[in-house]
């Protein structure tokens, strides 16, 4: 009967702390920031994504091309995301003019699921 009680125990234990830290990880906004800076090219794609959390997410042509590791080239793309819906206005009016823009970044090396896909936030466009 202790035997019992005692694996009760830890299981619920384990069940709780894995819980409480998918919450901590993927719904509240844990951020650790990695690295600043910029990138420039022209936004091609901007959307607003998600299921329960409804992120905003997008790509940034380079300009031109890339190797995908088996000799075939393909368009040189970043992939972001946005949080801030004031950054989103300024990449949906440089999503539409079709001119190159600069994207100033953070990236994460924590960034929960509500917080977007990637680890690039951006936070300013020039």
């Amino acid at each position: 009967m202790k035997n019992i009680k005692t694996k009760l125990i830890v299981a619920s234990t384990l069940v709780l702390a894995l819980l409480v830290g998918g919450i901590y990880t993927h719904i509240i906004p844990v951020r650790i920031t990695y690295s600043e800076g910029e990138r420039s090219g022209v936004v091609n794609k901007l959307s607003s994504k998600g299921w329960i959390c409804k992120t905003w997410e997008g790509q940034l042509n380079l300009g031109g091309m890339a190797s995908d590791g088996n000799g075939i080239a393909t368009v040189n793309t970043w992939e972001y995301s946005v949080s801030d819906p004031a950054v989103v206005k300024k990449l949906e009016d440089a999503a539409s003019t079709g001119r190159r823009a600069t994207l100033v970044y953070k990236q994460y090396v924590i960034n929960g699921r509500c917080n977007g896909s990637t680890a690039y936030d951006i936070v300013d466009v020039k």
